[in-house]
């Protein structure tokens, strides 16, 4: 019989021991990881794309990080598989 809820399957034996807690704690890291790359790459994408719009380069940069959610929602649907 399955367990109805998470905490139904936490109160089984050897459940430490399967694959499921791990899983999810090796998704939580790699999110953490990715997150802070992703925000640092967008900081820093706008912030050189606001210095450099005075000189018109700064525009398709910045409009680059606009589009830049697009790969982000990409690698997470594929993490979620």
């Amino acid at each position: 019989m399955q367990p109805r809820d998470p905490w139904q399957a936490m109160a089984r034996p050897g459940y430490v021991l399967s694959a499921w807690p791990w899983r999810s704690a090796g998704y939580l890291l790699t999110g953490a990881v990715t997150g802070a790359v992703v925000l640092v790459g967008l900081a820093v994408s706008v912030a050189a794309g606001g210095v450099l719009t005075v000189v018109l380069v700064g525009l398709p940069l910045l409009f680059g990080t606009a589009l830049a959610g697009l790969p982000v929602a990409r690698l997470e649907r594929w993490r979620l598989r």
